[in-house]
């Protein structure tokens, strides 16, 4: 599992299966860390290890892993907080409801390109940057 996370763009690929090459090159053009994993507990420390910006989940299993492993992700106080972006081949049911779960966004896999995880990113800064030591003292 490579967890180096050396520029802003540190995003985190948990997989529930094993990554399929092709989905592959839009996150290395991204220079994200990919990791494959199948089990919550390895999903948990691989976001532990890798303090990531955004974890794309990309989840292909027909059963309910990657509903699981976000519900997972999102009940451990050190994982809680960071968004997760879906890639999936589900149906707008299926997604709709790991929107409901916490998920930030998702794209079916086929849509899935360096331009749709910037563009995920880019939701993240708006939506997740501190507060100034001014804003804050303004509260």
């Amino acid at each position: 599992m490579k967890t180096s996370m050396e520029n802003n763009n540190s995003v985190l690929c948990i997989c529930d299966t094993s990554l399929d090459p092709r989905y592959r090159k839009p996150l290395e053009a991204a220079g994200c860390s990919i990791a494959d994993v199948i089990d919550k507990r390895a999903a948990i420390e691989a976001v532990r290890t890798a303090s990531p910006k955004l974890i794309v989940l990309h989840t292909s299993s027909p059963d309910d892993s990657g509903l699981q492993l976000l519900r997972c992700l999102n009940s451990v106080p050190e994982t809680a907080e960071v968004p997760v972006f879906v890639v999936s081949n589900f149906s707008e049911q299926k997604c709709a409801k790991l929107l409901d779960s916490g998920a930030i966004g998702f794209c079916h896999r086929d849509h899935f390109t360096r331009e749709v995880l910037q563009s995920a990113l880019k939701k993240v800064e708006r939506r997740y940057v501190p507060l100034s030591p001014l804003a804050q003292s303004a509260m």
